[in-house]
């Protein structure tokens, strides 16, 4: 896990001076910033392995019950 986040990091950092060389001041920067946030964007919605099956079921349901955005339900 921590290879793929170094690889993931690198990679927008490259995009990052990439896109600095093409003159999108704005979108580099942006860029950048995600890129040193990576390791606790990845660190939220990365499974990490488990020899339980039950607990990797568990794991899969709430990252996916995550990213669902969630409406109403709310008292008003």
């Amino acid at each position: 896990m921590t290879a793929f986040t170094l690889v993931v990091q690198l990679a927008l950092l490259n995009l990052s001076i990439l896109t600095l060389t093409n003159g999108h001041l704005i979108y580099g920067i942006a860029i950048a910033i995600i890129s040193t946030n990576t390791p606790m964007i990845l660190g939220k919605y990365m499974i990490r392995p488990s020899g339980n099956p039950i607990n990797s079921l568990g794991n899969t349901a709430r990252s996916v019950r995550s990213l669902i955005p969630r409406f109403g339900g709310g008292r008003r």
